[in-house]
């Protein structure tokens, strides 16, 4: 995570997100085509739940898709919940993890 999350506020980096969606990505011009967020093995974590509110409104003001990631498989369940809870549709949602055998 990058160490600007920790000091810029949740709008300032809403707006960020939403302007690199519409615009592009700094000079570049791509535009993102999902939104990802990950939370740790076996919980979530005070700045991983703020990242998660963060991008629940993102994806709210562009409808782009959400992908997650879960430790070793772990905190999908509580993932699948916090974002259908924030009226996010099943269908624009992606789940991830690593599972090691």
């Amino acid at each position: 995570m990058p160490p600007c999350l920790k000091t810029m506020k949740y709008d300032e980096i809403v707006q960020k997100l939403v302007d690199e969606i519409i615009n592009g990505v700094e000079a570049s011009g791509i535009r993102p085509g999902v939104i990802k967020f990950g939370t740790s093995y076996n919980l979530i974590t005070k700045q991983e739940q703020r990242i998660m509110e963060i991008v629940s409104e993102v994806h709210k003001l562009t409808g782009i898709p959400i992908s997650t990631h879960c430790d070793k498989g772990t905190m999908g369940i509580q993932q699948a919940e916090f974002l259908l809870k924030k009226g996010i549709s099943g269908n624009k949602i992606l789940f991830s993890g690593i599972v090691t055998v």
